[in-house]
């Protein structure tokens, strides 16, 4: 079975290694904020209370704390804690790259073995934890809340009308669909359904899949957290094997690991193979990372893969046809090669005037490389900033390349910066391209 990236996306698991939560680990996790106090007007606690026990540098401050043993566990500290919603804003504004994400859920989770869960939070853990149930409590609280005086609709009403999808093993794409989500997204996943039918994929939603374990692990159920991401795994065992190919840096290779895939990592650069390996250990996740170059493939047998995603980096190829011939070879036969890259007109236009001046003035000649289109002496200042060289490639390397290799292409897409990156080129044509290729 194969995946859809897209579908792929909605089945994050969490989930924690025991040694996540030692003294020595929330330790050096908080001691990466360095107090500036960029994340409180991000956090929707503080902003509604302006009080700094309820803000991240707050909380961070209390759980370093008790993590260090300078502190005795207080009532009034652990109900700041309660309070985070653990939505993570704060995790994008900060500017030291404080992982607040990882330091909550392994000071809630020594909060629990400390405290013990509170009766109120088990039932609803067991509740989400259980869809047989969950679901038809769902459909009678929607078919009673017209009724229902305000008080008793804490929820929004569930949609009517689930998908019928049955398991498939050799369905090209297999969709999560949760514990609660599944009452409240029907007409969304139906929608889903239909575009996927369009296209000319098949979907299946996989049977003995429920709550992806979030819910527990955000209550400090670690045990219980990963009971449920296990059951998730096995639910897609057996899956798609996908190769993440020049793709490293903690970001696809995770969410694909999440949702049950057998994922591998190929990258050049050791610092991103390592950011993949920190996220998987401290997600619990199983990913293979292997350091090489994406046009040489060699490590990996023929027919190795059912799935290959390519994100925009083959800027940093100065030949991009044997990515696309070694892709090719690795694939099973079906298998699928998402591929995305960089418009080449961006490289025609100097870059440094538009940083500094924001306008566009046609410089350099397509197609683009850093190696003979700069001058030696930028290059040697884009070298020692450790800046990689780019490369730009023409359509019929990018597209004709993947043709001549063997592939089917059977989808193409254009995209852009949002207007809110001001980005100018985009204001005037799409900067990047994907496609999605079968072999």
């Amino acid at each position: 079975m194969a995946f859809n990236i897209r579908v792929l996306a909605s089945a994050m698991l969490e989930t924690t290694a025991p040694e996540a939560r030692s003294s020595a680990s929330l330790l050096a996790l908080a001691d990466q904020c360095v107090q500036c106090g960029l994340c409180l007007p991000h956090c929707p606690t503080y902003r509604l209370d302006a009080t700094e026990a309820e803000s991240p540098r707050g909380r961070i401050a209390y759980m370093k704390a008790l993590a260090g043993e300078n502190l005795a566990p207080t009532e009034v500290g652990d109900r700041h804690l309660d309070h985070c919603l653990a939505c993570r804003r704060c995790e994008s504004a900060c500017p030291a790259g404080v992982a607040y994400g990882a330091l909550l859920v392994g000071s809630r989770i020594r909060q629990a073995e400390r405290k013990g869960l509170p009766k109120s939070i088990r039932l609803r853990l067991r509740l989400l934890a259980s869809p047989r149930v969950l679901g038809p409590l769902l459909d009678v609280y929607r078919r009673l809340y017209p009724l229902l005086p305000a008080p008793l609709r804490p929820l929004p009403r569930p949609e009517s009308g689930a998908a019928d999808v049955a398991a498939n093993p050799s369905a090209a794409t297999a969709i999560f669909v949760g514990c609660i989500a599944d009452g409240y997204e029907s007409p969304a996943r139906a929608a889903l359904l239909r575009l996927l039918a369009a296209a000319g994929m098949d979907a299946s939603i996989p049977g003995r899949q429920g709550c992806c374990g979030a819910a527990a692990l955000h209550a400090g159920d670690a045990a219980g957290a990963r009971v449920l991401a296990e059951g998730n795994r096995n639910a897609f065992a057996g899956s798609a094997h996908v190769l993440c190919l020049a793709s490293g840096g903690g970001q696809q290779g995770p969410i694909l690991a999440a949702a049950g895939a057998q994922v591998t990592v190929y990258d050049n650069s050791p610092r991103q193979l390592a950011r993949d390996r920190e996220v998987a250990e401290r997600e619990g996740l199983d990913i293979r990372t292997v350091e090489g170059d994406m046009t040489d493939l060699s490590t990996f047998a023929d027919a190795s893969f059912d799935l290959i995603f390519h994100p925009v980096s083959n800027i940093f190829a100065a030949d991009v046809l044997p990515v696309w011939r070694e892709a090719y070879r690795v694939l099973r036969p079906g298998g699928l090669l998402l591929a995305g890259f960089s418009n080449p007109i961006n490289y025609i236009f100097d870059l440094d005037l538009l940083d500094r001046e924001h306008r566009l003035e046609v410089k350099y000649k397509l197609p683009y490389s850093d190696t003979e289109s700069l001058s030696d002496e930028a290059r040697e200042a884009y070298l020692a900033k450790g800046w990689p060289l780019e490369f730009s490639h023409t359509l019929d390397d990018q597209i004709g390349g993947q043709l001549a290799a063997g592939f089917l292409i059977a989808g193409f897409f254009e995209d852009r910066y949002t207007p809110q990156e001001n980005d100018l080129i985009s204001e005037h044509m799409p900067t990047f391209f994907a496609t999605r290729a079968i072999k």
